[in-house]
């Protein structure tokens, strides 16, 4: 027969028990978000192999050839070339910056200022005016100093100008505007913080289900709810691409607001769809285990005259 105390101390483990799953599997979600995102801060090969294909979409380029004939224009005010019609001279430097936009050493430049940009990213989070992506307000932006270069060389090869009448200019192409940037980077912070957690996650788990008095239903139950939680997040993270996506100024591409939200995500959702696996795992072994005592149970009772 059991004794009070004996009781008591069986409840107090089982509510322990009970407390430590339920805190690691609500810091689960927190844990994938901040490991994911401080994994992509630093995956600079991914980030530039993601945002490659940008420089190849018709609306990406339609909105670089306007920026760049604009600010080209714009810089050969004054020169030689106002001798000839302004129509001719903009449909000129139009039909070089769209053979430029196509070109091998324009897609080379692209892709050297998204590499800057992302190994700049760390250093944006601590000082946001710092490296080839600035913070305007609200806007986070790519500087396109390398790949314009490529354009004026390319211009001078046609002929339109010589390349001395190039003064060092830099266009800024808008990746990013949204009056959630400044909130969007103390999260960040916050998350690099918990992405550091998941030890005390995984030992919080393990330490419960070890505490537990009925340890297959403390896996069934732990696995079942962790990967409920993150189906959760992982509908949210869907939501939220729409959301973003269609929530951006007029005047953003919605190619580049999509591809940077998958970038930015993708080592997030690919540690979820992993926790969801050993959640299943989990779930499966705890089930097993709850079947085959029941199994042994049937088999047992029997032999002793009792029935279930």
């Amino acid at each position: 027969m059991s004794t009070p105390d004996h009781v008591h101390n069986r409840r107090l483990r089982s509510l322990l028990a009970g407390l430590l799953i339920a805190g690691a599997v609500l810091l689960g979600p927190l844990c994938v978000l901040g490991a994911g995102a401080s994994t992509e801060i630093n995956a600079t090969d991914d980030f530039v192999s993601r945002t490659a294909p940008l420089v190849a979409n018709p609306q990406v380029q339609a909105d670089l050839t306007t920026q760049i004939t604009a600010a080209v224009m714009k810089q050969l005010t004054g020169s030689t070339l106002t001798l000839v019609p302004p129509g001719l001279v903009k449909s000129l430097v139009e039909t070089s910056v769209r053979a430029t936009l196509t070109s091998s050493a324009f897609t080379a430049a692209w892709t050297q200022a998204t590499r800057a940009a992302h190994r700049t990213a760390a250093i944006l989070l601590a000082d946001p005016r710092s490296g080839a992506i600035r913070t305007q307000g609200q806007e986070v932006s790519i500087d396109l100093a390398p790949a314009i270069r490529t354009v004026e060389h390319q211009l001078a090869a046609d002929g339109l100008v010589p390349a001395a009448k190039f003064p060092d200019f830099h266009i800024s192409f808008v990746l990013i505007s949204s009056p959630a940037i400044p909130r969007a980077q103390d999260a960040y912070r916050a998350l690099h913080l918990a992405g550091s957690l998941w030890p005390a996650g995984v030992a919080a788990i393990v330490l419960g289900i070890g505490l537990s008095r009925n340890r297959p239903r403390a896996l069934l139950a732990s696995g079942l709810a962790l990967g409920a939680i993150m189906l959760a997040l992982a509908a949210l993270l869907a939501v939220g691409r729409d959301l973003f996506v269609y929530g951006l100024p007029a005047g953003v591409p919605t190619p580049v607001g999509g591809v940077c939200y998958d970038a930015a995500v993708h080592f997030i959702r690919y540690n979820l769809w992993a926790v969801v696996a050993v959640s299943t795992l989990t779930a499966l072994t705890g089930w097993g285990f709850i079947k085959h005592l029941t199994l042994r149970i049937r088999r047992t009772l029997p032999r002793t005259g009792l029935a279930i």
